[in-house]
């Protein structure tokens, strides 16, 4: 009799090592899908713009005012030369020169005295016509 209790309680035990160890596991995964979901939502860009060879607009996703002073319908179809100022349309125009004659990708950053804050503009080339270029706020001004 005392060897079947014996057994019942490391059966028990183990149940509730085990037990013990789902639990840990569902927090982890749950912990670990926060912490990658905050980071996707960091990491994700404010905007993006396509840009054909003419350096026109011809795409904008995930438009955010926050971070354009332009509205999307100004922006669409615009040449950035006549939209842009021209210190910040040269600073872009390198960027977008530099991923096409690269092939590759390129990376300017622009402190913008309108949004108060600095840009990174990462242009990458979709083909020899098209470049994309992903707009994401790095840092907040005082």
């Amino acid at each position: 009799m005392d060897f079947t209790w014996w057994i019942v309680d490391i059966f028990l035990a183990l149940l509730v090592v085990y037990i013990l160890y789902v639990i840990y596991i569902e927090i982890t995964r749950k912990y670990c899908f926060r912490k990658i979901n905050r980071r996707l939502r960091k990491s994700q860009p404010e905007m993006i713009v396509i840009l054909d060879n003419q350096f026109r607009v011809v795409k904008v996703h995930n438009y955010d005012s926050n971070v354009s002073p332009y509205l999307k319908e100004e922006l669409l179809n615009s040449n950035l030369w006549d939209v842009l100022s021209s210190d910040f349309a040269t600073k872009v125009y390198k960027g977008y020169q530099n991923a096409i004659n690269k092939g590759s990708l390129a990376t300017i950053n622009y402190k913008s005295e309108e949004c108060n804050a600095v840009f990174e503009l990462r242009f990458f080339p979709l083909q020899a016509t098209y470049v994309t270029c992903f707009v994401k706020k790095i840092m907040k001004q005082n």
